[in-house]
């Protein structure tokens, strides 16, 4: 096994951010197009009309933020269920439920159908690690979309990748394989979170969780720790 370090990985181009940037420039254009319709409509209708059509867009902007939010609680509590479900499935394993985000993380994925249904800007994904294997699950499913035997890890490093807008600095792990496998690629690239799915900015924390992936024996972690406990 070799020692664990901190790499730095720079920015590079993505088409996920491309889109975003995108989205962004394109909403500033609407929002344009809006007030310029507002203040035409109270200057040829009268000030009532641009109320009425001020009002139905902010009805629109509040319910896409409640639809928003109930989104990110269904998230956040498939994440718990499933973390919670793989700790009493596997009481003497370290369950680390981690993120992968196409705009920030290299591709970790081989992708396929297998990925259908998960989304293709990032998906949640928890690393079950006994003493003969990792393996990976996604949110949905009976079985893991991959195990890699211990052996077969090269490495596991903690990182830092610089965010594309503002420029922080995001600690994350990388598991470097001797090999690809069917459907993970030779450098897989995470974010651990705790176990409601908020990503952990703590760097001491971040390598810590990589030490429970793939342990050198300096650090010992017991079994069953999760990066909520790691944080106590």
């Amino acid at each position: 096994m070799e020692p664990e370090g901190t790499a730095h990985q720079g920015q590079r181009t993505n088409p996920v951010i491309v889109l975003l940037v995108g989205e962004l420039v394109a909403f500033g254009i609407l929002l344009f197009v809006f007030v310029a319709t507002v203040k035409a409509s109270a200057r040829d209708f009268g000030a009532a009309t641009g109320w009425v059509v001020l009002l139905s867009f902010l009805t629109a902007a509040v319910s896409l933020a409640v639809v928003f939010t109930a989104v990110v609680i269904r998230t956040r509590r498939r994440v718990r269920v499933r973390v919670r479900d793989l700790a009493r499935r596997f009481p003497d394993a370290q369950v680390i439920p981690a993120y992968w985000s196409a705009a920030l993380l290299k591709p970790s994925f081989v992708p396929g159908s297998w990925l259908r249904g998960v989304g293709s800007r990032g998906f949640a994904v928890t690393l079950v690690k006994t003493d003969e294997a990792v393996a990976f699950w996604l949110s949905k499913g009976d079985e893991p979309v991959a195990s890699v035997p211990v052996d077969r890890i090269r490495k596991v490093t903690a990182i830092t990748v610089s965010a594309p807008l503002g420029g922080r600095q995001l600690p994350a792990i990388q598991l470097d394989l001797r090999e690809p496998t069917e459907r993970l690629m030779e450098r897989v690239q995470l974010f651990p979170t705790d176990d409601v799915g908020t990503e952990l900015r703590d760097p001491e924390l971040v390598r810590r969780v990589a030490r429970s992936v793939h342990d050198t024996g300096d650090h010992p972690v017991d079994p069953g720790e999760t990066p909520r406990d790691l944080q106590r």
